[in-house]
């Protein structure tokens, strides 16, 4: 399995398998991966310097190990839409809209209640429009912000649009 040193790590190294190792003061070891749930990324915390570790996504690092230096206004892909798989075959720069766009096609873009922040489902928003629309009584902002859990303020931007648009 292949090997490199991490260019932005001193002692650091990352495999194929999208494993980050330690070589500090001549032990190796495995650093730990953390599935961070907000972004959909494996992190790892690197200490270079003594009681000052650092956060860094590992495909970033697979990427600048075995692809190079990340150009500028461009981000790291996954080719195949998912963001655990870190091996370098599967790791290519792009736009921003580039990445946008493959998020999009792998239906992993975090729209809906694919978001892992979202509150409501599409269904729910679907009801709350309708229930909006049709004026029944007890369905303003308030009423609907409380039965659904939600902000009156949300309320009004999904009944205008403003969010959940793709529905």
């Amino acid at each position: 399995m292949v090997e490199k040193e991490i260019p932005i790590a001193k002692d650091y190294y990352s495999r194929e398998d999208g494993a980050i190792i330690s070589k500090k003061h001549g032990k190796y070891r495995e650093i730990s991966q953390h599935f961070n749930k907000q972004n959909g990324y494996y992190t790892v915390r690197i200490a270079e310097e003594i009681n000052k570790p650092k956060t860094f996504n590992v495909h970033k690092l697979i990427a600048v190990t075995f692809i190079g230096v990340c150009p500028k206004g461009m981000e790291v892909r996954h080719i195949d839409g998912n963001s655990k798989n870190n091996n370098p075959n599967n790791l290519e720069y792009g736009t921003r809209l580039e990445n946008h766009s493959d998020k999009i096609r792998h239906g992993t873009s975090g729209k809906g209640s694919k978001n892992s922040m979202a509150k409501l489902t599409e269904k729910e928003v679907l009801e709350i429009r309708s229930k909006y629309i049709h004026g029944k009584r007890g369905c303003g902002y308030i009423a609907l912000g409380n039965k659904y859990g939600i902000s009156s303020g949300n309320v009004k931007r999904i009944v205008t649009r403003k969010m959940w648009q793709h529905i």
